[in-house]
């Protein structure tokens, strides 16, 4: 229950301190460095006027190893990720400007190497069907000069990964993993941002 509360509370803090984030002078563009569950970030944003703005992104994450339990069984998940995309930024109201409606298409790869804690079987799942479709909502990134921040929450919509075992002689729990939140079509997203817009 608090990890799913830290989202609502960034994005409040957000919606407090925007008035101190950025002049009111419209910035035509923007670079941004962002953090998110998929990596790091570097984000180039066009202005289009003070209602819409394109980012293009690039991004990724290096090796990086957590537990998890998938029914009732201890694994070591080792992901990794690289990516890009362009996404639209579009904020229905002037006097709001630091609300934003977000959707884009994103291209990359997405693998996890899935190994047994203390057992012998290790899984490969792998998201490399491109492009796939982001939906979500921001705050904060305003159109404007000077200091930037921004929080974003939304969900990556994917043909799901194709998961497949590697090793082991072990009893399969291809069809547990296969079913488990973490390897599904919809992935969650939340990305913080910080840059400056010129």
């Amino acid at each position: 229950m608090r990890l799913a509360a830290i989202p609502c509370v960034l994005a409040a803090s957000l919606i407090g301190s925007t008035a101190l984030a950025g002049k009111d002078d419209k910035a035509d563009y923007g670079v941004l460095v962002g953090v998110s569950p998929f990596g790091g970030s570097l984000n180039f944003s066009y202005n289009q006027n003070k209602k819409n703005s394109w980012n293009f992104t690039v991004g990724g994450s290096p090796e990086i190893t957590m537990g998890a339990t998938i029914d009732d069984v201890e694994y070591d998940v080792t992901g990794s990720s690289a990516w890009s995309g362009v996404f639209w930024n579009h904020r229905p109201s002037k006097q709001a400007d630091w609300f934003r409606f977000v959707s884009g298409i994103g291209v990359g790869k997405i693998t996890a190497e899935i190994e047994e804690t203390g057992g012998d079987n290790k899984y490969l799942a792998s998201y490399t069907e491109s492009p796939v479709l982001y939906t979500g909502i921001g705050f904060g990134n305003k159109p404007v000069q000077g200091f930037l921040i921004g929080f974003d929450i939304g969900v990556l919509a994917t043909g799901g990964p194709v998961i497949a075992q590697t090793e082991g002689t072990s009893p399969d729990q291809l069809e547990a993993i296969e079913d488990n939140w973490r390897f599904g079509h919809m992935l969650p997203n939340f990305q913080l941002t910080v840059g400056y817009g010129f």
